[in-house]
């Protein structure tokens, strides 16, 4: 699996000195949720409510907030922290209460998604106005000029702003 991701001169030319994570997890099954992650799951919140903690993690999310702005969207992050806070982690699945809980801890946007539906290698890149990629539901995503998005070698597999 060597080589399956890049940046494209675009991007890197678009954006200098954005970082951008990509973990890679092949071979899960629906889990259930192991004994102790529920536990595991409140100190995690006891830890991310506390004051500091929280203030950095506010602070990486506003800013994730005015990039989304920007493109004249709504980032769903700040939504989300301030249900988190009030009202604790929500419980669906080992991966989506995994995924939200990467997000709301770390204050970062996190996309999961099956592998197996890429074709070829991936390419974070910045999108022409009006590209269409198909989302998630049978959504349909018209990207805004300048908007990061991750491509295989057939598609745009996922528009950073909107999905």
């Amino acid at each position: 699996m060597s080589n399956i991701f890049s940046m494209s001169q675009k991007y890197l030319s678009r954006y200098p000195g954005v970082g951008f994570g990509l973990t890679l997890i092949t071979g899960c099954s629906d889990a259930s949720n192991p004994p102790g992650f529920d536990q595991y799951k409140r100190k995690l919140l006891r830890k991310m409510r506390k004051r500091e903690t929280l203030a950095q993690i506010t602070d990486r999310i506003e800013i994730y907030a005015r990039f989304f702005q920007s493109f004249g969207f709504d980032c769903p992050l700040p939504k989300h922290l301030k249900r988190t806070v009030n009202s604790g982690f929500p419980r669906y699945s080992l991966y989506v209460d995994a995924h939200f809980m990467a997000e709301m801890c770390a204050g970062i946007l996190v996309a999961v998604t099956d592998f197996k539906q890429f074709s070829g290698k991936l390419i974070l890149d910045v999108a022409h106005e009006g590209e269409i990629c198909a989302g998630m539901g049978g959504r349909e995503f018209i990207t805004r000029a300048g908007e990061i998005v991750l491509r295989d070698e057939k598609d745009i597999v996922c528009v950073l702003c909107q999905g």
